[in-house]
């Protein structure tokens, strides 16, 4: 089994590799941390983030995200969508060594077009 969750399937849940069942809420949605092949030195920056240190934003590193599972209030993302995360407001949680991120809607920069 996987040691990364499921895409969710089934009214917008993700599955844990133990079959734990997670649904976000809201304008949630649930990111699992990945290496995205060829752009680990890319960074993408709104200009509003130009004053933060490159590749950083308030002392933690933005991150490559895949959707998991979305809310009911999400609108832009859906699940498999490949985003870039910004870690302010983030929750993050390390499940079976895997990094995931329970953030807002707004915390995407971007969302990669054709993986």
């Amino acid at each position: 089994m996987s040691k990364v969750a499921k895409i969710g399937t089934h009214n917008g849940e993700a599955a844990f590799p133990d079959g734990t069942r997670f649904r976000p809420l809201r304008d949630r949605f649930l990111a699992a941390v990945i290496p995205l092949p060829g752009y680990e030195g890319v960074l993408a920056m709104p200009e509003s983030a130009k004053s933060s240190p490159l590749g950083k934003d308030g002392g933690k590193p933005i991150v490559w995200g895949k959707v998991l599972a979305v809310g009911p209030k999400v609108r832009t993302l859906k699940p498999g969508d490949v985003v870039l995360i910004h870690p302010w407001n983030t929750n993050e949680r390390k499940i079976a060594g895997v990094s995931y991120y329970i953030p807002q809607e707004k915390a995407v920069y971007c969302v990669v077009d054709g993986e």
